[in-house]
């Protein structure tokens, strides 16, 4: 039995009695932005989302994260093609990532770059928050992909 709580979650009982909130899949769980004067805004509606970051012609692109979103606010970011620009994220960050030096530890960083021609097409991201943090988790296949400062 599920309960709609609003359009988008609804809260089932599980066999054991427990509930448990189920996200229900939308337009915006898939996206591609189109890029607007090289920026990406998500919003805390859109957590859950798989963006795939296209190339562009712009030298740098940034990508704007929710500021104090609900802890569990997530987004899952795939690069779509080997990149020739720079993606920005500012925020609070920790966490890890593997590239093709090993892995790299993102320690109490301010700002995230996915450097041009070191991103690789299908080189990914994810980004949960909790309390004032972004966690970071992943996967590059060439070495300094991602710089965290």
């Amino acid at each position: 039995m599920a309960d709609v709580v609003d359009g988008n979650k609804e809260y089932i009982v599980g066999t054991s009695g427990n509930y448990i909130t189920k996200r229900k899949k939308n337009v915006l769980d898939c996206i591609s932005p189109a890029l607007v004067s090289n920026a990406i805004v998500l919003t805390e509606d859109m957590t859950g989302a798989v963006v795939f970051l296209p190339a562009s012609s712009a030298d740098t692109d940034v990508i704007t994260l929710p500021t104090a979103p609900a802890d569990g606010t997530n987004f899952k970011f795939i690069f779509d093609a080997d990149q020739t620009q720079t993606y920005v994220m500012a925020g609070k960050f920790e966490g890890q990532i593997q590239d093709g030096a090993g892995i790299q530890d993102v320690a109490s960083a301010t700002s995230v770059s996915f450097l041009k021609t070191a991103v690789k097409k299908g080189d990914r991201i994810t980004c949960i928050y909790k309390g004032d943090t972004w966690y970071l988790d992943g996967q590059f296949i060439t070495a300094a992909a991602m710089s965290a400062a």
